[in-house]
């Protein structure tokens, strides 16, 4: 099978052997990972390294085409190597790859490519202007975390556990002195704090920390790759990567303030405001038209009526819904992005994912009001 030829690329030269042999070099080292995945569905290392080479030279000869933020630039090659070359994931579906997935490789690797291309570090994907007004720039300066005024009780929690970290371990300047710019630093921090106060149950302390710190870290580099590229890409060696991270996941585990809302009771309210959502709104009838299952919807809607559940203090409901609205979509796009990802993978524009989520999370925010 030819993998490329001077004819299947938008310009009149190839690309510089020079660049593709750098980036593959990094993706052998850095995404090994993805080698194994692959040889585990039957592919050679040989095939997979030139699977790997002809979309690394796709990338490098054709990003110039596509302007925007790297998210949008990956998006938008990987559309176009779908539309040009769709033999690599018939091939990867046909080797029993599921279609989502091969996607998700696809995308990886295009991304990782870019980041290696462009002159600054892929940042965590934003939502199109036209959707939200952009906010207005600041100044690149660092703001402590005591001075970030929290909204609702999970990020004044956020806050309190960035202090914990700051105050008793070296986290913060350990990722500084790896390479990682000040300013970004305790972002980073919250949002894997976030990610975990997300993804346990809050109402009490876990059993066995230790263990449950290892598997909420494997669930955290499977569901935020953007990250942990953007955190290779400063230089951060994989295994110290794994080490602070799962630092930070489990010095919030050991910290966290149990919540007294019984679970029950919020799993309730989801079943209830889901089924309001089914019956009253058109959401239901939009995901079906792009082919989502039945099941599968109702997962979704849950997920993120939950998800807008545990971002505010239901003892005092928010005045101002549109705003809070784009304040949690905005946070859901960023811990969620396998969400995100997967309605993509359906066929869904990106501005009509936004309208979904944010219509999702607006009923949701009227019925507690409402309740």
């Amino acid at each position: 099978m030819q993998m490329s030829s001077r004819s299947r690329f938008h310009g009149p030269d190839l690309p510089c052997p020079g660049d593709i042999n750098l980036i593959m070099s990094l993706i052998q080292q850095h995404l090994c990972y993805l080698y194994l995945e692959l040889e585990r569905f039957g592919l050679h290392r040989f095939t997979i390294n030139s699977l790997f080479r002809f979309i690394v030279s796709f990338v490098v000869k054709n990003y110039p085409f596509y302007p925007g933020t790297p998210a949008q630039r990956t998006t938008a090659l990987l559309n176009a190597l779908k539309a040009q070359y769709p033999w690599i994931f018939f091939m990867l579906m046909a080797l029993g790859v599921p279609m989502e997935r091969a996607n998700e490789i696809v995308r990886i690797v295009i991304a990782f490519a870019l980041a290696t291309i462009l002159p600054v570090p892929l940042p965590p994907e934003e939502i199109p202007p036209e959707e939200f007004p952009p906010e207005e720039e600041q100044p690149p300066v660092e703001i402590p975390p005591e001075e970030i005024p929290p909204t609702t009780d999970l990020e004044q929690e956020v806050s309190r556990i960035l202090g914990i970290i700051e105050a008793d371990t070296n986290i913060l300047p350990t990722l500084e002195d790896l390479g990682v710019p000040v300013s970004r630093v305790p972002e980073i921090v919250r949002t894997v704090i976030l990610f975990t106060l997300r993804n346990v149950d809050l109402t009490q302390p876990p059993t066995n920390p230790e263990q449950l710190a290892t598997e909420l870290y494997e669930q955290f580099r499977l569901t935020n790759p953007g990250l942990i590229r953007e955190l290779v890409n400063y230089g951060v060696p994989n295994n110290q990567i794994r080490t602070i991270l799962r630092e930070i996941i489990l010095i919030t585990l050991n910290n966290f303030t149990p919540i007294p809302q019984h679970p029950d009771l919020i799993q309730q309210e989801v079943l209830r405001i889901t089924d309001l959502i089914v019956d009253e709104t058109n959401i239901y009838t939009d995901l079906e038209g792009f082919g989502i299952p039945h099941n599968r919807i109702i997962e979704i809607i849950r997920s993120v009526v939950l998800f807008t559940l545990r971002s505010i203090n239901l003892n005092n409901p928010p005045t101002n819904v549109e705003t809070e609205a784009t304040r949690i979509l905005r946070n859901l796009r960023t811990s969620d992005p396998e969400l995100i990802a997967n309605l993509r993978n359906h066929g869904i524009p990106q501005s009509q994912i936004n309208a979904i989520l944010r219509g999702i999370i607006l009923y949701t925010l009227g019925a507690i009001s409402q309740g």
